[in-house]
């Protein structure tokens, strides 16, 4: 499948699957941030694919599909298959800095 794009210009998706990691196709613009708190895990690439309605899919390190957005903005959608796949979001997904009920955020 080519992206067309990217900010690295058109590329193939197998130029973006050699790192052995969980791989983001953010398709419409809308998922890139919804994925940061998995940064550590998952890399992420924006950009525009032809022949798929697809606006994002979530690749496994092994490459089959974890999960599929068919509406923009499916967040929710999102982060519940990355948490299924991946795990606990990076710090609970707060953003860092903060913390929850009293308890100090770590250092990491």
């Amino acid at each position: 499948m080519p992206l067309a794009g990217t900010t690295e210009g058109a590329r193939r998706l197998a130029d973006f699957t050699t790192t052995a990691r969980p791989l983001l196709l953010d398709l419409s613009g809308d998922f890139a941030e919804a994925a940061q708190p998995w940064h550590d895990r998952a890399d992420v690439i924006s950009g525009k694919a032809d022949g798929t309605s697809a606006t994002g899919l979530l690749l496994r390190p092994d490459c089959p599909i974890a999960w599929t957005g068919t509406e923009p903005n499916d967040v929710s959608g999102l982060r519940a298959a990355l948490h299924q796949w991946f795990g606990e979001p990076l710090n609970n997904g707060r953003e860092q800095g903060t913390s929850q009920k009293g308890i100090s955020p770590t250092l990491e």
